[in-house]
Order: C-alpha cells, then sequence, then structure tokens
C-alpha cells in the first residue's frame, strides 16, 4: 500500500473507510475522493474507521472537515 492509498469497502449500503497509521494531506486527499466516489453512486451512509490510526495532521483534520461538509450535502451520514 502507498503512502496514499486507503482500504475502503462497501458493507450493505454503507461505506466503510480505513485510513491506515497516519492521516496526512495524501491520504486525506484519497478519503475524499473515495468519499465522493461512494456519493456519486447513491452511497449515503459512511463509516470512517479510525481503529488503526494513530496520528492525524492538521491538513488531514481540514480535509476531513471537507468530507463532513461534502456528506451533509448529500443529506448523507457519516460516522466517525
Amino acid at each position: 500500500m502507498s503512502a496514499a492509498e486507503i482500504r475502503a469497502r462497501l458493507i450493505d449500503d454503507t461505506a466503510v473507510i480505513y485510513p491506515g497509521p497516519y492521516l496526512n494531506q495524501l491520504r486525506g486527499e484519497s478519503i475524499e475522493s473515495q468519499c465522493q466516489e461512494f456519493l456519486s453512486t447513491g452511497v449515503r451512509r459512511i463509516v470512517i474507521n479510525f481503529e488503526e490510526t494513530e496520528l492525524i495532521n492538521s491538513i488531514g483534520i481540514s480535509i476531513l472537515l471537507g468530507v463532513i461538509e461534502s456528506v451533509n450535502r448529500a443529506e448523507g451520514a457519516l460516522v466517525l
């Protein structure tokens, strides 16, 4: 897995995204892109599972705020 790759899967009607151990700009952008892809296909329930995440830098948090806004605009639900 490269520095920007994240794992994601669809479980029933819910997308589950696994950011990995360190959420930085590259991984944050990957999460944002993956969320946009799920939203564009009609998925409205997204879980970002931070179980393996040890550190989130300030840019990663900023990108997560943008993801929250995108999901809200799509009238979806986001669980962190």
